[in-house]
């Protein structure tokens, strides 16, 4: 119960992060959402990474499956985005769909391989 709190509690720090990053660069510089997504997300799963290996597992830091965890969930991002561009979705929902996917995914993989 304390790891799933304590991912949650991450996660919404998380996603906020993600959320700036993703807004700040679709809204302010005009990015296409799916380098935009991919920039926001590699930002905030770097902090999410930091974090739950430290409070939520209290695991050593694992570089490779990082890199793995990263490069499979960061085309995820990248895929999400290009729909967001293709079909001309709005950026918010660009991101709630991704966030979605992100938190049911990130947490199976994260606990059951990353950490």
């Amino acid at each position: 119960m304390k790891k799933s709190l304590s991912y949650a509690l991450i996660g919404v720090l998380n996603t906020l992060c993600h959320a700036s990053v993703f807004m700040l660069l679709v809204y302010i510089w005009h990015f296409a959402q799916a380098l935009a997504n991919f920039v926001a997300f590699l930002v905030a799963v770097t902090l999410s990474y930091v974090l739950n290996s430290h409070f939520t597992f209290k695991t050593p830091k694992k570089i490779k499956k990082y890199l793995l965890f990263t490069t499979i969930m960061g085309l995820i991002s990248i895929s999400v985005g290009w729909l967001g561009d293709k079909y001309q979705l709005y950026p918010v929902a660009t991101f709630v769909i991704f966030s979605a996917l992100s938190f049911i995914l990130g947490f199976l993989l994260s606990k059951y391989w990353i950490f």
